[in-house]
């Protein structure tokens, strides 16, 4: 039968009818209403579980959508947002490294224990009118790197592991500093980093910025096919490639050209760049020459000038005044963290 227009279902003739039929299998009448009451009372509790999930994520996309705006920057779905009060202009940020319930002296896993199990904390940042956290410490250490390229103060990062909370001291930028090649000669920038290419990358980082550019290289893993991002004078975004190649008998192809072009289709940055301490063949050149998006390629000559730029940029800034500040030349290195994590995570 069509129900007239307008109907509205009343539940509590949909409860009489449920029990009408409990009764009608054989259920007394007193126990066939305690069994709709039961059924009633969890579609309920299940219509407010599913509401409260949803004004959670319907929140969630509001203060995603604000702090994006606010710094333009995307937040990793791993993490989680909240609003919290002002912290009065500097942000925070603690990251807080997996142990195990039990572990040997040298932070494993103490296999003689079948209740072990790995414990992971959440890593908290604190930046303006949020509080972003996730139990993954590099994304919030991503996002850490990301806030200091837009010259966004932050606190001296602290590291947190099985209750003991301490700074972190040691940054990277400073140890590459302190051991630099004797010479500019691209021969001897090439002897000296041939064995370590993460300083070869952190070089380059510091070459750009004593032009003024705001520089952080990537993680060992999952780089996302570039090793240095930037942001020029002007505020545009750069990826750099670095690579620390014979000069006299290696060379940068065309293949390696096209992983950066195809790094920099996630990325969208405006200007990519390539370093290498050798040279480019000549379809590399021509390719860097043919794509539509802004390729660089500095080669060992190229690299020999911009060192000399720099290093006369830098004897200018020794012979002034430097304030203090929070930046990236005073930004830890991810590996500074990580090797708080045990050595079998």
């Amino acid at each position: 039968m069509t129900k007239p227009k307008g109907y509205a279902v009343n539940p509590a003739d949909i409860g009489q009818e449920a029990i009408r039929q409990f009764v009608l299998a054989g259920l007394s009448e007193q126990l066939a209403s305690l069994i709709v009451l039961a059924i009633l009372i969890t579609i309920e509790i299940c219509l407010a579980i599913a509401s409260a999930r949803f004004l959670k994520a319907t929140c969630q996309e509001a203060l995603w959508l604000s702090f994006r705006n606010h710094y333009h920057i995307l937040l990793n779905r791993g993490v989680t947002i909240k609003p919290i009060a002002s912290t009065c202009g500097q942000s925070a940020v603690t990251f807080r490294v997996p142990y195990w319930l039990f572990s040997n002296k040298d932070g494993s896993r103490d296999k003689r224990r079948s209740n072990n199990r790995l414990i992971r904390k959440p890593s908290v940042l604190q930046v303006s009118h949020y509080s972003i956290s996730s139990k993954q410490p590099y994304l919030i250490y991503w996002l850490y790197k990301e806030l200091l390229l837009r010259n966004v103060a932050v606190a001296a990062p602290l590291v947190a592991c099985n209750g003991s909370t301490f700074p972190v001291t040691e940054n990277r930028a400073s140890l590459a500093n302190s051991s630099r090649p004797t010479t500019n000669a691209i021969q001897d920038i090439y002897e000296h980093y041939k064995s370590h290419p993460t300083d070869f990358e952190e070089y380059c980082a510091d070459l750009f910025r004593r032009q003024g550019y705001k520089a952080a290289t990537t993680p060992k893993t999952n780089d996302g096919g570039f090793d240095i991002k930037m942001v020029d004078p002007s505020g545009g975004i750069c990826i750099v490639e670095c690579k620390c190649y014979n000069p006299r008998t290696e060379s940068v192809g065309r293949d390696t050209l096209q992983k950066l072009v195809g790094a920099n289709a996630c990325m969208q940055a405006s200007r990519m760049i390539f370093i290498t301490t050798s040279h480019f063949t000549s379809n590399a050149i021509e390719y860097a020459r043919a794509i539509p998006e802004s390729m660089e390629l500095i080669d060992g000559g190229k690299l020999e000038q911009l060192i000399r730029t720099a290093s006369q940029t830098r004897n200018v800034q020794d012979g002034a005044r430097q304030e203090p500040s929070t930046n990236l030349n005073q930004v830890i290195d991810w590996e500074e963290i990580a090797r708080h994590f045990p050595p079998d995570v």
